[in-house]
């Protein structure tokens, strides 16, 4: 085998995140660029390809870099010089505690699937010292590069978000979070008719309902859908709703406008799984608009939006609600002949 390195885990790093066990012993490059290796299927242990960069290394476990495996290219010495090419977000809301932003779609989050923290929103926040790295920061959140990140939009997703600007504070939001204090609504386009549903559920969904594997409610224009929720069995990059293990994901939807065979759907989650709209509406029979992971209609960036969030301040006990606006959101609903309402909270006061 030509291998780049080898190397035997110590009996003091032993329970170390892979990530971080390979940044340490070679730092020449970041850890962003060995999770792409890991990601990549790269890294060995034990001459089993591992692709999971928190897994957990034992004492003696033999760690290989496999070239053969695929040949992994630095990153350009632009990105390392900090020389980055994303477009900043808008900040919406800020004080020495969090503020919001509203992201722009083809920022990511985080690093992972290839892309380097050099360009990441993460990195963003640091580069302008909207907050900075501590020991205080939980272990997780500097394994994976997270200062400030609470919650996540999907690259391709515009709109509003959280950051907090502290350990303290990024606790207590991912607190509310995972007490579903935090509220958020989406716009999407979407292909197709919703409103079709009231009369005509597609036939799996019929059968996970009568089955009690599903529930599905459709009342006019509105719509809620629950299922057990997780990696989707036939491609390794999609989420998909499943008949049983899991976890619970439930989506509410509130169908605005039609322009055939365009539809325009707010959203609102009670749970925030990752890709939870793309693939609800996707088993439901409607893609979104530039969503081709999940069969959506080509386009030059996925139509869906965070136009609203509310919480309350978790230092000054205030609420807070946003607004955010998209100019390449609302010049695909001007080109598709899509009308967009100017207000909407009074359609979500009972859920």
């Amino acid at each position: 085998m030509n291998s780049y390195k080898n190397w035997v885990v110590e009996a003091e790093l032993s329970g170390t995140r892979l990530d971080v066990f390979l940044q340490k012993m070679a730092p020449e490059r970041s850890r962003s660029e060995w999770s792409r290796i890991i990601e990549e299927g790269c890294i060995l242990i034990n001459s089993k390809a591992i692709t999971q960069r928190s897994y957990r290394l034992q004492a003696l476990d033999e760690v290989t870099f496999d070239r053969q495996q695929k040949d992994i290219p630095t990153l350009d010495p632009k990105i390392l010089a900090g020389q980055i090419t994303y477009t900043p977000p808008d900040i919406l809301f800020e004080d020495e505690s969090l503020m919001v932003i509203n992201k722009p779609e083809g920022l990511p989050v985080h690093s992972g699937h290839g892309i380097p923290f050099e360009k990441t929103l993460a990195h963003w926040l640091l580069h302008k010292k909207y907050l900075s790295k501590d020991e205080s920061w939980p272990e997780e959140v500097v394994a994976d590069e997270r200062w400030g990140i609470v919650h996540r939009l999907d690259q391709g997703t515009s709109g509003a978000m959280v950051v907090a600007k502290n350990a303290n504070v990024h606790r207590k939001l991912s607190e509310a979070f995972q007490n579903r204090l935090v509220h958020r609504r989406y716009f999407a386009i979407a292909t197709g008719s919703p409103l079709t549903l009231s009369k005509k559920i597609p036939p799996l969904l019929d059968k996970w309902c009568r089955d009690e594997k599903a529930a599905f409610r459709m009342n006019g224009n509105r719509f809620s859908l629950a299922t057990q929720y997780g990696r989707d069995p036939t491609h390794p990059l999609r989420m998909s709703p499943l008949p049983e293990g899991g976890k619970r994901a439930i989506t509410h939807g509130h169908i605005h406008s039609e322009a055939p065979p365009h539809s325009l759907i707010e959203l609102k989650l009670q749970t925030g799984r990752t890709h939870q709209i793309r693939s609800h509406l996707r088993f439901l029979g409607f893609s979104i608009v530039g969503d081709e992971l999940y069969g959506g209609q080509k386009w030059r960036r996925i139509l869906l939006h965070s136009h609203m969030m509310r919480f309350t301040h978790p230092i000054t006990q205030k609420e807070i609600q946003l607004s955010a606006n998209s100019p390449s959101f609302l010049e695909a609903c001007l080109q598709l002949g899509i009308n967009i309402p100017t207000e909407t909270d009074n359609l979500w006061t009972d859920i």
